[in-house]
């Protein structure tokens, strides 16, 4: 997505906004592609609904 650090940290606020996951730096890197967000995203709530992450 080629973000700078500045709108890294607030993609990865706004994301955890809006999934209700926690997202950690090494989450959220440069060189971090749509594909890669929509998967963490869905093994995110997956697990979520094991009650393994928050």
């Amino acid at each position: 997505m080629e973000l700078d650090s500045l709108a890294l940290l607030e993609f990865s606020l706004v994301l955890e906004e809006r999934t209700g996951l926690r997202v950690s730096d090494e989450d959220v890197t440069r060189d971090l592609t749509l594909r890669q967000i929509a998967e963490w995203i869905e093994t995110g709530r997956d697990l979520a609904e094991a009650g393994l992450r928050t």
